[in-house]
């Protein structure tokens, strides 16, 4: 699954992991990803409502989140 970078909590380069917003369970239940798939909007849109989040383009939402 594509992780948007609004989901990414933390980076560790010591231990290269990095930690994110989502469950785990959430992750595996993600549908597939398709690396040659061309991404478009109705790809975005099935990831985002899978996560339970607004999209990034949704009214109201920002792209940055702090840090």
């Amino acid at each position: 699954m594509p992780i948007a970078p609004q989901r990414i909590d933390g980076v560790k380069g010591a231990d290269r992991s990095v930690t994110v917003d989502l469950s785990r369970a959430a992750v595996k239940a993600a549908p597939p990803y398709e690396p040659s798939a061309a991404p478009d909007r109705k790809r975005e849109t099935e990831l985002y409502s899978h996560c339970g989040r607004p999209p990034y383009w949704a009214p109201g939402s920002t792209l940055e989140r702090e840090i």
